[in-house]
């Protein structure tokens, strides 16, 4: 079970994480976890390190995992570096895509 930012949090500062993280709300701040999942009212403005990273709301900064899944309601806007990237169609996305290591 992951551990949940609910949307009416708004959370200024680093997030460093061993398990999962699930963030509803918003976050001032780079993000360091397993596995991250972005709900589609939550956004992130800071780089974002994990395993596995599934977006469905917004993003400014860096991405750097194995697996980068974008939903269709997702809103990026940064850099990834991936292993694998799959794009829903709807999807937002600005910035370079670099296949290779996500450095986790």
């Amino acid at each position: 079970m992951p551990s949940i930012i609910s949307a009416d949090f708004r959370i200024t500062g680093d997030i460093v994480s061993e398990q999962d993280l699930q963030v509803e709300g918003n976050i001032v701040g780079n993000v360091k976890s397993r596995m991250l999942t972005v709900g589609a009212s939550a956004s992130i403005e800071g780089d974002i390190t994990a395993d596995q990273v599934n977006v469905n709301g917004k993003v400014i900064g860096k991405i750097k995992a194995r697996t980068v899944t974008l939903g269709q309601s997702a809103r990026v806007n940064g850099d990834i570096t991936y292993e694998s990237l799959t794009m829903d169609p709807g999807t937002r996305f600005e910035g370079s895509c670099k296949l290779g290591n996500s450095g986790k």
